[in-house]
C-alpha cells in the first residue's frame, strides 16, 4: 500500500470484480447479431447445398466483422476489408500446413510433424500481436488470428484441400463486409451518436459521485477515455464543425467533466479537458506507429517476444506428450499474453481460461450428445458466436464457455465419435497453456515494463522537444508534431499502468518524474491545439516550457 503522502499509483481492478463481475459494456446486441448473421448466412446457404463442411469454414472470414465494430462507416470497411485478408492468408497458412501435416503422418511420418503447425501458429501469433500492439488497435487483437489457422489445418486433417479452405474464408469475408456495413444504409451516424452519448453518460455518472466515494477514479478514467474515444470517431466521421449539434453536445459535456475535476481536485485537472479545444489530432501514420515499436523496449516487441516464447514451449510440450492438439494450448497462450505485459491482468485470464474451458467442455458434450448436423449445427454454431461477442468485452470466462464448443465443433465439421477423451484432451492442452503462458508472463524479462515506461517517457521529451522548437520557429510541422506527441502521451499512460500493476514500489520511485512529463506534455499539447503560422505561441510561454523541459533532462 502506497504512503498516505506518497503518489497514488493505478491500481488493478479486485480479482472477484474481474473473475466473476459483468462491467457495462456498451450496447452489445447489434454487434453480437451481426457476428451470428455475418457467420449464419454464407454457412446456411452452403448447408442447403450440400457442403455442410465447407460452410463452417465461413466462420474464419466472418470473423473480420468483428474488428469493424465500434468504428464510424468511412472507417469501418476498411477494419474488415484488412482484417478479411489476414484472417484469409492464416487459414491459408494452416490449411497448407494441416495438409502437410496430414500427408506426412498418414504416410507414416513421425508425430513430431505436428511441430510445423506450431511454428506457423507461432509466427501468426508474433505478428499479429506486434501489429496490434503497435498500431494500438485494441480489442479482438490477434487472437482470432491465431485460431484461423488452427481451424484451417483441422479441417485439412479431415479431407478439405486448402483452395477450400481459402473459397469459403473468402465467402465469409464478403458476408461480413456486408453484414458490417448493412446499418449504413438506415442509420450512417449511429457509430459516433452512440459514442457521444456514452460519453456524456459516463461524464454524468463521474458528475454524481461524492468526492471521496471509492469508484472516483475508475470512472473518471472511464469518462476521460469515452470522451478521447467520441472526439475521435467524430473526427473519423469529418463532423468536427463546432456548429454540428453532435459537436455540441460532446463540448458540453467535455466542459462538465473539467469542472467536476476541479470540484474533486483532480492532479492538474487534466488540462487537456480544460481547454474545450474540438478533437483529439488524428492518430500517426501507419508507418510512424510501426517504426516506433521496433525496439526491444517497444510495449508491441516486448508482447510479441513473451507470446512467441510461450507459444513454442506450450505447442512443442504438447507434441512431446503425444496430444493431438498442439494448437489448442498455443491458442490458449495467445489468449493470455497478446494484451501485452501486464502480469496482473495476464493472469486473471488465465483464470479465466481454465474455468471458462472447464464448463465449456461440459456445454460442448451437451451438445455434442445431440450431434447437430447441417442446418441445425449452423443454428448452435451462430448462437455461440453471438454469446461470444455478448460476453467477451465483459467477463472473458463467460465467453471462453462458448469459445470452446464453437472451436471444437467447428474443427469436427459434423463428424462425431466419442467426446470423452476429446474433452480430457482440451483440457489438458489448456492447463498446459495456461501454466507456461503465466511462467513466461511472470519469469522471462521480468523488468521488461521499466524499459517500456522509461522509453516511453523519453519518447514524450522527445517529442515535446520537436514540438517547442517548431512553436518558435517551423509552425507548419505543428500539427505533424502534435499527433506525435499525443501518441506518445497515450503509450506512456498504458506503460504506467503497467508499470503500477506490475511492481508498485519501482513505480513510486519513479512516479515524480513521470507525472512531470505527462503534465508539461499534456499542457503544451493542450495549449497548442489552435497554433500556426496566422497564431503564433506566446515567446513567454514558450521560453517557460523550455525550461522545464530541460529540468526533465
Amino acid at each position: 500500500m502506497p504512503e498516505p503522502d506518497g503518489p497514488k499509483l493505478p491500481s488493478p481492478a479486485p480479482a472477484r470484480a474481474v473473475l466473476f463481475g459483468l462491467p457495462p459494456a456498451g450496447r452489445r446486441l447489434p454487434g453480437a447479431t451481426r457476428t451470428a448473421i455475418a457467420f449464419g448466412a454464407p454457412a446456411l446457404l452452403a448447408a442447403l447445398l450440400g457442403h455442410e463442411q465447407q460452410g463452417l469454414i465461413a466462420a474464419l472470414g466472418s470473423f473480420a466483422v468483428i474488428f469493424g465494430e465500434g468504428r464510424v462507416y468511412r472507417q469501418r470497411w476498411r477494419a474488415i476489408g484488412w482484417a478479411a485478408l489476414g484472417l484469409i492468408a492464416a487459414a491459408c497458412a494452416g490449411g497448407f500446413a494441416g495438409s502437410a501435416i496430414h500427408r506426412h503422418t498418414a504416410a507414416g511420418g513421425a508425430h513430431a510433424w505436428l511441430l510445423v503447425l506450431v511454428a506457423v501458429m507461432a509466427v501468426v501469433a508474433v505478428i499479429s500481436t506486434f501489429v496490434n500492439s503497435s498500431l494500438r488497435l485494441g480489442p479482438p487483437g490477434g487472437f482470432f488470428f491465431v485460431l484461423a489457422v488452427g481451424i484451417g489445418a483441422t479441417v485439412t486433417g479431415s479431407g478439405v484441400s486448402p483452395g477450400a479452405v481459402a473459397l469459403w474464408a473468402s465467402v465469409g469475408a464478403v458476408s461480413a463486409m456486408i453484414v458490417g456495413m448493412s446499418g449504413a444504409l438506415r442509420f450512417p451516424h449511429a457509430p459516433e451518436d452512440n459514442a457521444v452519448a456514452t460519453a456524456v453518460d459516463s461524464v454524468h455518472g463521474y458528475d454524481t459521485l461524492v468526492r471521496d466515494s471509492t469508484d472516483l477514479d475508475a470512472a473518471r478514467y472511464t469518462a476521460g477515455m469515452k470522451i478521447q474515444t467520441a472526439w475521435t470517431m467524430l473526427d473519423d466521421a469529418r463532423r468536427t464543425d463546432p456548429d454540428d449539434p453532435l459537436v455540441r453536445t460532446l463540448a458540453e459535456a467535455q466542459t462538465r467533466f473539467a469542472d467536476a475535476l476541479h470540484r474533486n481536485s483532480a492532479d492538474d485537472a487534466d488540462a487537456l479537458f480544460d481547454t474545450g479545444r474540438p478533437a483529439p489530432t488524428p492518430c500517426p501514420s501507419l508507418r510512424f506507429r510501426l517504426a516506433r515499436s521496433l525496439s526491444p523496449d517497444s510495449h508491441a516487441a516486448v508482447a510479441a517476444d513473451r507470446i512467441g516464447i510461450a507459444a513454442v514451449l506450450a505447442g512443442s510440450l504438447t507434441v512431446a506428450l503425444s496430444i493431438g492438439r498442439p494448437d489448442w494450448a498455443v491458442l490458449t497462450v495467445a489468449v493470455l499474453l497478446h494484451q501485452g505485459p501486464d502480469r496482473v491482468r495476464g493472469t486473471y485470464r488465465g483464470i479465466h481460461r481454465v474455468g471458462g474451458t472447464v464448463l465449456g467442455l461440459a456445454l460442448f458434450a451437451v451438445i455434442y450428445a445431440f450431434e447437430p448436423h447441417g442446418i441445425t449445427l449452423v443454428l448452435v454454431l451462430m448462437a455461440l458466436q453471438f454469446a461470444i461477442e455478448l460476453f467477451v468485452a465483459r467477463n472473458y470466462g463467460l465467453a471462453v464457455i462458448f469459445i470452446t464448443p464453437l472451436a471444437l465443433l467447428m474443427g469436427g465439421g459434423g463428424h462425431y465419435g466419442d467426446p470423452l477423451p476429446t474433452a480430457f484432451d482440451r483440457l489438458v492442452e489448456s492447463v498446459i497453456g495456461v501454466v507456461i503462458g503465466l511462467g513466461v508472463l511472470w519469469l522471462v524479462d521480468r523488468h521488461s515494463h521499466r524499459r517500456v515506461l522509461l522509453r516511453n517517457d523519453l519518447r514524450v521529451i522527445e517529442s515535446l522537444d520537436r514540438l517547442l522548437r517548431a512553436l518558435s520557429g517551423e509552425p507548419s510541422r505543428v500539427p505533424e508534431i502534435r499527433k506525435e506527441l499525443e501518441f506518445e502521451l497515450m503509450g506512456s499512460t498504458l506503460a504506467e499502468i503497467d508499470a503500477a500493476h506490475n511492481e508498485p514500489a519501482w513505480a513510486r520511485a519513479h512516479w515524480a518524474h513521470h507525472e512531470r512529463v505527462h503534465d508539461l506534455g499534456h499542457r503544451v499539447l493542450a495549449a497548442s491545439w489552435n497554433s500556426g503560422p496566422d497564431r503564433p505561441a506566446d515567446p513567454t510561454q514558450l521560453a517557460r516550457w523550455t525550461r522545464n523541459l530541460a529540468d526533465l533532462t
